[in-house]
């Protein structure tokens, strides 16, 4: 009975212990009530929050958080007071020891060289970036407006100059209606960018100078590089929603979070898109990002979501999440974060140790009937048992919490029908693991404990 008890506790432990999301500690700061965050940037330890208000760095992953006092503040008009330094941090980018940040407000790119200890300002910056991108040593930058300073930028000098790298991308005409000044031709915004080995992706969108959507000519969509940004080529057949938000790279898989239509996946580069949108009940799609085979989404209304599996389902991820529309997505090795575009600009984090045995917790499909018992007196020995309705191949293995393959315990043909499959625990020793079966394009987990005397 003892031994039941304990086994019952691991359970709990291995299913339920720390999988919610968590509100990180920000400073205090003026304004915190109409704060919200727009971006939120990591590397290694270093996770840096651009907020309408200030920016925030913690060295911890997370745990404790400063503010950054930027060079060249002024009195801004901000919220009804001119008494006050304000930065709105629009766009933000951290590659090793180089942090690029944009501010709204004042139009001014600042950079540090050394994870933002020290800072440069370029006041002279008349360009407005929504994004922030690099890929190897190269920055980019997406922003809209007219012809010669919409579109994308790219520096080869870690930001300290930059250049138009529009060619290939066409012009828009907009227009409200009427005589109004705002009608004209304007590059498309460009408010995400992606990398794989083979090409660089751009998506755009268009919005009016007044905030608002409004009808439009020309071509929007995803647009893709084969040489850095020098020229750009329309990559989105299939898609049926061109006003691009985020994107989200894992391997060979290129994933697109749209304004209306949800998340779009290709797997060939972007010669063709399809929908993945299973599970998910909203639609308007402000982040993504991929941790393995997990993929998150944040929302406009719906707070986040979860894909186990590459996009094939999605479902709610919310558990402590206070927020329900998110802008920013990013992930570190130990956490995912997720800031809050709406007011009280608060940062969550989620830890990634947890995310496996999500996996089992949050699905509502149980394919296979997968199931974990321990063998007599011993949890050292456990007894796997599963179904298939169909013959083909099985491959079942022995994950840790952070998804790493520890064991195979089986990976051949199989007939259709019930099966059992030993395993002894004492091969990994004490802990929480992950038991997972794949057959026919279908996966199912389930979490396990092991117990040694």
């Amino acid at each position: 009975m003892q031994c039941k008890n304990v086994l019952t506790i691991m359970l709990l432990l291995c299913g339920l212990a720390t999988a919610q999301w968590e509100k990180c500690n920000l400073p205090n700061f003026n304004y915190a009530n109409e704060a919200v965050i727009n971006s939120i940037a990591v590397d290694g330890n270093n996770v840096f929050a651009a907020s309408n208000i200030w920016l925030f760095c913690s060295r911890n992953n997370g745990t404790s958080w400063d503010s950054i006092s930027l060079p060249g503040g002024k009195p801004v008009i901000a919220f009804g007071d001119i008494s006050d330094t304000v930065y709105s941090v629009e766009a933000l980018l951290a590659n090793g020891p180089l942090v690029i940040a944009y501010g709204l407000f004042n139009y001014y790119l600042y950079r540090s060289l050394d994870s933002g200890a020290s800072w440069s300002i370029d006041s002279q910056f008349y360009h407005s970036f929504d994004v922030l991108f690099a890929k190897g040593t190269i920055c980019y930058g997406g922003c809209g407006y007219g012809p010669e300073e919409g579109g994308p930028f790219r520096s080869l000098d870690s930001g300290a100059s930059w250049t138009g790298a529009n060619a290939g991308i066409p012009l828009i005409y907009t227009c409200p209606g009427g005589d109004s000044p705002e009608c004209g031709y304007y590059s498309p915004f460009i408010v995400a960018f992606a990398s794989n080995d083979s090409f660089l992706f751009a998506g755009t969108m268009c919005y009016s100078l007044l905030g608002d959507t409004f009808p439009i000519s020309g071509k929007r969509g995803i647009y893709r590089s084969a040489d850095s940004g020098i020229m750009w080529t329309q990559a989105d057949i299939g898609l049926t929603d061109s006003n691009i938000q985020c994107f989200a790279v894992n391997g060979t898989n290129l994933y697109a979070g749209t304004l209306n239509h949800g998340v779009f996946l290709t797997t060939n580069n972007g010669n063709s898109w399809a929908p993945v949108n299973s599970g998910l009940t909203n639609l308007n799609i402000r982040s993504l990002v991929a941790v393995g085979s997990h993929l998150f989404a944040g929302t406009k209304g719906k707070g986040v979501f979860h894909s186990p599996d590459s996009g094939k389902r999605w479902l709610p991820f919310n558990n402590g999440l206070a927020d329900s529309t998110i802008a920013p997505l990013a992930a570190d090795s130990l956490y995912l974060f997720a800031g809050s575009d709406s007011s009280g600009g608060h940062v969550w984090r989620f830890p990634l140790a947890d995310i496996a045995v999500l996996k089992q917790n949050h699905s509502s499909l149980q394919p296979f009937g997968l199931k974990v018992m321990a063998a007599g007196r011993s949890s050292s020995s456990i007894g796997i048992e599963f179904s298939l309705a169909h013959s083909g191949r099985a491959h079942l293995g022995i994950y840790d919490l952070s998804g790493h393959l520890l064991a195979t315990l089986l990976d051949k043909q199989l007939p259709a029908g019930e099966h059992t499959v030993a395993w002894d625990g004492r091969s990994v020793g004490s802990g929480c693991y992950v038991v997972r079966l794949e057959a026919g394009g279908t996966m199912e987990t389930k979490a396990v404990p092991v117990i040694l005397k």
